[in-house]
């Protein structure tokens, strides 16, 4: 390969990158020599027929790379339209890495429906296209509706969280949406309707959604979310914390979930080095514990694992929320343990649910 056709390739990159996007080539020469590159470790073939610089795409989320890859479908095919979790990625909503490994698009409702290629196709009436990002895609509230039915309910809570984020919608809107869009028996639709009703827009993350669901799993108090707490020491500032937990016995817990992302993402850095977050956050903790109520820290990890994250809500005190067979709600705190007639005794304390 001569130097000027190497340097038509670098072009080709170069634009490719410029556009947020991978690079498809038009020809089976130009796919040869890419794949060359590929060999020699200095291109990487994420999907098949696209390419990216190995350099540049380490230095992407999977969530960025998803669009890269997507990205250069719509460039070779404008009239697809996605759909699904690949829409939900254009939109910037909560959507897991499990559940990008695959290419969502529409395709007319009688067409053969193949997942060749790693592309996922969904037959459905034909829907107006919304240009996002440079990427065809169902509308916001299409998108929602779909994702919402094909999810459990933690990831599910996660997406609607974030499309209330986003949209400035009520849970109750939300609902209403769902209504609108999806038909009564359609596969999913009781959960996603579950998850609706549950979602919160203060939520700041997918992981502080999957938490707060698993905790209603689990059969727990639900906190209060982002409640804000002065710095006993400096009055001009206020520390959010993720949950907080008011219980009916007075006590106030604070929750905070541990992600590392919050020290190594630069968006999340603001670019300061690791070293410096980590002094920030020893500083935060201490004037939060100036407070004199107790933190529960806990990792995504945790709260995946019920056994572990039952066992941490259960240390801290968070009440457990049971309801009596009139269906009312109650809140059951844990108090002392005690000895009655010899017998060692549980002790729990019954709250009604103010309303």
């Amino acid at each position: 390969m001569s130097a000027k056709n190497t340097e038509h390739y670098e072009r080709l990159l170069d634009a490719a990158e410029r556009h947020g996007r991978c690079l498809a080539p038009s020809s089976p020469s130009a796919r040869r020599y890419l794949d060359r590159q590929v060999a020699h470790e200095k291109l990487v073939r994420p999907f098949r027929g696209v390419y990216a610089r190995s350099a540049s795409w380490r230095m992407l989320t999977p969530l960025q790379q998803h669009l890269h890859i997507v990205r250069a479908l719509a460039f070779e095919h404008p009239d697809w339209v996605f759909s699904h979790f690949t829409a939900a990625v254009a939109y910037g909503l909560s959507v897991s890495y499990a559940d990008i490994g695959s290419i969502h698009r529409i395709v007319p409702k009688h067409a053969p429906r193949s997942s060749s290629r790693g592309v996922s196709c969904h037959a459905a009436p034909k829907r107006t296209a919304h240009l996002v990002g440079g990427i065809n895609v169902t509308s916001f509230e299409q998108t929602v509706s779909d994702c919402l039915c094909s999810l459990d309910f933690a990831h599910g809570v996660a997406l609607a969280d974030s499309a209330l984020r986003i949209s400035g919608m009520t849970g109750m809107q939300l609902c209403e949406l769902l209504d609108a869009y999806v038909a009564d028996g359609t596969h999913g639709i009781v959960t996603a309707r579950r998850a609706a009703c549950f979602a919160d827009g203060r939520a700041e993350s997918g992981g502080e959604s999957i938490a707060r669901a698993r905790m209603l799993e689990l059969g727990f108090m639900i906190p209060n979310l982002q409640v804000e707490f002065p710095d006993p020491i400096d009055s001009r500032k206020v520390y959010r914390v993720d949950f907080c937990w008011n219980t009916p016995d007075g006590r106030t817990i604070i929750g905070e979930l541990d992600g590392r992302d919050k020290y190594t993402d630069p968006v999340k850095t603001g670019g300061r080095k690791t070293v410096d977050v980590l002094a920030d956050e020893r500083l935060r903790e201490s004037r939060l514990s100036m407070h004199k109520h107790p933190i529960m820290r806990f990792s995504f990890r945790d709260a995946l694992d019920g056994s572990v994250f039952r066992q941490l809500l259960v240390g801290f005190g968070i009440p457990y929320l049971r309801r009596r067979a009139n269906g009312e709600p109650v809140l059951l705190v844990r108090g002392k343990d005690m000895v009655f007639k010899g017998i060692g005794c549980r002790v729990w304390r019954i709250y009604p649910v103010a309303a």
